[in-house]
């Protein structure tokens, strides 16, 4: 049911109906979602009821902080828009551990990354989702940024469209050993599943502005997010 209302924030009657299930439940959220429900036909601020000590994620799925946000600033008009471009999305949260303490294969930030035995080490060359100056013809090695185990992430609405196993390894490279940071780029990796990765350092020192960063442990929380971007509607 709550697959059903993130598909369509503008359809009540699927609200109602997975209320109706919650009570069922005896899940007190029932109550909840249907005074919810009745205070998106007014934008009234006063009607949206208090959502202390229900899950926070929870909320943001049902819509509920872009609604009652839009109502307290008295932006009422503006909810059909927002929930007509609302879309699921991961919220990420850092913790420190110790790389080795780190699962290979795990989800973080930062630390050495985790490739098959057989992989080279990617290059700036290959970091090819540039932001200004092309990194085209850039041999130095790159920097490993972060790796997301996708089986983590599986069960989330915002991940319905990626594949359930295996890992996404993200590198950067930018060009401040020569003083040139405009030429930067992103590269993003699909490996296999962590069985077939072993913990990696890099084969070359790593130059200026590429260096190895701390690890720290990624975990996910859903949310929704608003698209954004320099010619977006947000900017």
């Amino acid at each position: 049911w709550l697959g059903r209302v993130v598909e369509n924030f503008l359809d009540d009657e699927v609200k109602l109906v997975y209320a109706d299930w919650l009570s069922d439940q005896s899940d007190k959220r029932g109550d909840f979602l249907r005074q919810y429900a009745t205070a998106l036909n007014t934008m009234n601020a006063d009607e949206f009821p208090d959502a202390t000590g229900l899950p926070e994620p929870w909320l943001d799925l049902i819509g509920f902080r872009i609604a009652s946000g839009l109502a307290k600033a008295g932006r009422g008009e503006l909810k059909e828009l927002l929930f007509r471009l609302a879309r699921p999305a991961l919220r990420f949260k850092r913790s420190d551990r110790k790389d080795k303490s780190i699962p290979i294969g795990g989800s973080k930030i930062g630390g050495q990354p985790d490739l098959p035995a057989d992989m080279p080490w990617p290059q700036g060359q290959q970091c090819a989702a540039i932001y200004n100056d092309d990194t085209q013809g850039v041999t130095a090695p790159a920097c490993f940024i972060a790796q997301i185990n996708l089986a983590e992430i599986a069960d989330t609405f915002a991940a319905s469209v990626m594949p359930d196993q295996g890992v996404l390894s993200v590198f950067c490279y930018q060009d401040l050993e020569e003083d040139n940071p405009d030429q930067i780029g992103v590269g993003a990796f699909l490996l296999p599943a962590p069985d077939q990765l072993t913990r990696r350092q890099s084969p070359q020192e790593l130059v200026y502005g590429n260096k190895e960063m701390p690890a720290k442990l990624l975990e996910f929380e859903q949310t929704l997010d608003l698209p954004n971007g320099y010619d977006g509607p947000w900017s």
